[in-house]
Parts: structure tokens; C-alpha cells; sequence
């Protein structure tokens, strides 16, 4: 096994963050850009996970996201300067690049203080028409510390949970059924 030198472009995945780097200052390898979407459609790296409500498809345009889990999933990889501007009332611009539809939107992101929680907004909305979301779909966002963006991802459609639930209640009844029968 050779060494690698600081030339040579190393992909890896950290399983405890799953975050993916290159080494500083390698450019990727056009043989190796299968990796990148490979990578990107894996639901493990989500680690930012929600379940759509009406306030995050309505008129305010916007979508929330709980503290912690940019605290936990994001401001540890990046630095103080993205920091500030993301508590800043202008917030950051950041690219959000949807790994299913292949496609990148530029979003505001920033710390809204009254509901303490951070925001997507400005072309949320380019999103949520085009990918037609609903109430309780699941979406899936993580921080692309090679390429300083967000990866976006529909992990679960609204319907999809109602079915597994149908599912469940149709074969909860049956059994029921069945041993009143016996």
C-alpha cells in the first residue's frame, strides 16, 4: 500500500458524523464524482430530520429546524465567520442541493431568535412546489463539509407512514378477529 500525500484525493465517510472530506487543496478526481452521489442518496448522512408541518409549507415561506441539531450538525464544521452571519438578521446564503432531484437552490439560512430555532427561507418555497411536499412527508438535511452545502433529501412521503400504519391496524384487526372467531 502506497502512503498518500497531500496530493492525492481521499473520499471517506465518518460513520460516527458522516460527514465526507477531501484532503485541503485536491481537486476531485472526475473518475471518483460517482461517489459524491452515491454518498449523497445514503439516508444515514440525514442527520438533520423533520416531519413537515403547515407552518413549513405555508405563506411565511420557510422552513424551521430545531437548535440542536444544527448546533449538533453544523456549527461544529464550520467557522465563526459563517457563524455570525448566520445570527445576523440577513442570515447566510447558502446552496442547497437536492440529491434526489439533482438540482440547487440558493437559500437564506439564519437564526430566528423568537421561536429559537434556525430557518431555510427566501426560495424554500422552489423547493416545496417542486418536490409537491405535504404535511408529514420527512425530509433529510446535512452539511456537506467538502463543498460548504446542504444536501436535501424527501426520506419519507406522508403517505408512505399513513400505509405502514393502515398496515399495521389491517393485521392488528385481523389477528383480533380471528381469535374472537376461535
Amino acid at each position: 500500500m502506497e502512503p498518500k500525500t497531500k496530493s492525492d484525493p481521499v473520499v471517506e465517510c465518518d460513520d460516527a458524523q458522516n460527514l465526507h472530506t477531501l484532503t485541503e487543496g485536491s481537486a476531485r478526481p472526475s473518475a471518483h464524482n460517482h461517489i459524491d452521489e452515491q454518498v449523497a442518496r445514503d439516508p444515514a448522512l440525514y442527520k438533520i430530520k423533520k416531519k413537515l408541518t403547515l407552518s413549513d409549507l405555508g405563506n411565511l415561506s420557510r422552513l424551521l429546524v430545531p437548535k440542536e441539531m444544527v448546533k449538533n450538525h453544523v456549527l461544529p464544521h464550520v467557522n465563526g465567520d459563517f457563524v455570525q452571519r448566520l445570527e445576523s438578521k440577513a442570515g447566510k446564503q447558502v446552496t442547497v442541493k437536492d440529491s434526489d432531484k439533482e438540482t440547487e437552490h440558493q437559500l437564506t439560512f439564519r437564526y430566528l431568535r423568537s421561536s429559537k430555532s434556525y430557518v431555510f427561507n427566501g426560495n424554500w418555497m422552489e423547493i416545496v412546489k417542486g418536490r409537491d411536499l405535504k404535511k408529514d412527508d420527512e425530509i433529510g438535511l446535512y452539511w456537506d463539509t467538502l463543498n460548504s452545502n446542504f444536501h436535501f433529501s424527501l426520506l419519507k412521503l406522508a403517505s408512505q407512514e399513513s400505509q405502514a400504519a393502515d398496515e399495521v391496524t389491517r393485521a392488528w384487526s385481523s389477528t383480533m378477529t380471528s381469535s374472537l372467531e376461535s
